[in-house]
């Protein structure tokens, strides 16, 4: 490796060097100072010893890696050296940003060589700046070195607050460098501790968030339709727009440059870098949930698989996101929605009501019983035919009944996912031609195109609105629907849309 190798002939020139002169065997005590790294709140597995507080080199090239103020790590295990590469984008090996210790520790002295070095763009090489004279403690196994010493050789700055009892980093000046005094700007720095408030996820754990949370990310799809409904585009700083990102972007186009922090599971490195105020986990993302909290961000799990999961899930990020007027306000338009739906069947005879399923990815695949694709039949005044068969409810999302199941059963409506790539194929199969639902036009695929409305989230209330216009038209026209849909959209979203456009 040829960073290796210059590290080692470095150090042939460095011979006249001494190391740093060790001091005794002492305790250390876990740093109970709030950290802010640009203004960020960030827990790291800090010490404090004699006064002083000790970091670990790779969480703190971890967290001001995609700064100005970036540096890379490369340990010779032979030498017994460490490399710190200024200007070079971190890469990380797994063990960084570990939970912060609860306990006093025995602090080992350690004489680690340390070599600050300036990475090359040239050529990828790296040139020896000089020997850094670091005191550092070795605590279970990991050397913990002096902040102030670490942000005077990188050149960033190192401040300590002591009515707020915070320590600040800022990558936007050197080391002893003063901030510029700004008397009229609103967006001067501010790296006094914010105000946190404690809320309740829907795992159930306890939580603590910033009050004024300014940007959140997600990797689970579903998260995108449910943030922007409550506090629209100004939030999402990053996100996985897979689900709801074509109309998401014809609502705000911008969105469209957002960050990336994984699909469906979080991106610890991508996240690290984007650093937002919260993270909307799916209640699924156990480990991702745990990753994102030990680099310091808040994270909140929520589950959208059914009416009643969606309605918590949009109240939780109301008080979460400091919204909850606008949490509130949308819960009403869906429950509107909902409400004109099961008013419009509530007098339908049960002899009359008409039989459906919903089929997934595959022929034979169905949404079961106590999902929300067949609740929403159900709430639409149809018989969800599944929802007899509790045999088949399992804690995946969709079930296989297989395609004898379906033909057996022989619904009068067949709903196809949003998704589903074989609508043609099973229109011209003969197998199928003689079910009810073929025989009268009505293996439908659920709209929207540009916004499913069958995927848990706010627009599933207009799903069951237009189940109840598919399965009984004569109780809401077409005209009807398409108004209460531009009233939705209007009222939620604040734009307008047509049929065309969202693709129904």
């Amino acid at each position: 490796m040829q960073k290796a190798l210059a590290l080692l002939l470095s150090l042939v020139l460095l011979t006249t060097s001494v190391l740093p002169v060790l001091a005794a065997n002492t305790n250390a005590t876990p740093t109970a100072s709030t950290v802010l790294v640009n203004g960020a709140l960030v827990a790291f597995d800090a010490y404090n010893i004699g006064g002083n507080n000790y970091f670990k080199l790779r969480d703190l090239a971890f967290v001001l890696s995609g700064s100005v103020k970036q540096f890379g790590v490369d340990f010779d295990a032979a030498t017994n050296s460490i490399m710190l590469v200024v200007g070079e984008s971190y890469t990380p090996v797994g063990n960084e940003m570990t939970a912060p210790g609860e306990t006093a520790k025995v602090a080992v002295p350690t004489a680690s060589q340390v070599i600050l070095a300036e990475s090359q763009e040239t050529d990828a090489s790296v040139v020896i700046i000089s020997l850094l004279d670091l005191v550092a403690y070795n605590i279970d196994g990991y050397n913990y070195f002096g902040l102030r010493s670490v942000g005077e050789a990188l050149n960033f700055a190192v401040e300590w607050n002591e009515a707020a009892n915070a320590i600040s980093l800022d990558t936007s000046r050197g080391y002893g460098e003063d901030a510029t005094l700004v008397t009229e700007s609103p967006t001067s720095p501010d790296t006094s501790p914010r105000e946190m408030m404690t809320v309740i996820d829907m795992l159930g754990r306890e939580v603590e968030v910033y009050k004024d949370t300014q940007s959140v990310a997600f990797a689970w799809g579903g998260a995108g339709s449910l943030v922007f409904a409550v506090s629209g585009h100004d939030l999402i700083s990053a996100g996985n727009l897979a689900a709801f990102g074509n109309f998401l972007r014809y609502v705000h186009p911008p969105i469209a440059d957002i960050g990336f922090v994984g699909r469906g599971s979080v991106d610890l490195e991508a996240i690290a870098t984007q650093k937002p105020d919260l993270y909307i986990a799916r209640g699924t993302e156990l480990e991702g949930i745990e990753g994102v909290t030990k680099l310091g961000i808040p994270a909140i799990a929520l589950f959208a698989e059914n009416e009643e999961d969606v309605i918590q899930a949009i109240t939780l990020l109301g008080v979460a996101l400091n919204r909850e007027e606008q949490a509130t306000a949308a819960l009403a338009e869906f429950h509107a929605v909902l409400d004109r739906a099961r008013a419009l069947v509530a007098d339908i005879p049960a002899e009359e009501r008409v039989s459906a399923i919903l089929m997934g990815s595959s022929p034979g695949r169905i949404a079961h019983g106590e999902q929300m694709q067949s609740k929403m039949i159900e709430n639409a005044g149809g018989i969800s035919i599944v929802a007899a068969h509790p045999e088949l409810t399992s804690a995946a999302a969709w079930v296989d009944a297989g395609i004898e199941q379906i033909f057996a059963w022989d619904p009068d409506v067949i709903f196809l996912t949003t998704t589903a790539s074989y609508v043609e194929e099973l229109l011209q199969d003969p197998a199928w031609a003689n079910l009810k639902a073929m025989q009268n036009g009505k293996v439908l695929l659920v709209p929207s195109q540009m916004d499913s409305w069958e995927f848990p989230g706010i627009t599933t209330c207009l799903g069951v609105l237009w189940m109840v216009h598919t399965m009984y038209p004569d109780k809401l026209s077409r005209e009807e629907f398409d108004a209460a849909v531009v009233d939705f959209y209007r009222a939620i979203f604040r734009t307008d849309v047509n049929p065309d456009l969202l693709g129904y």
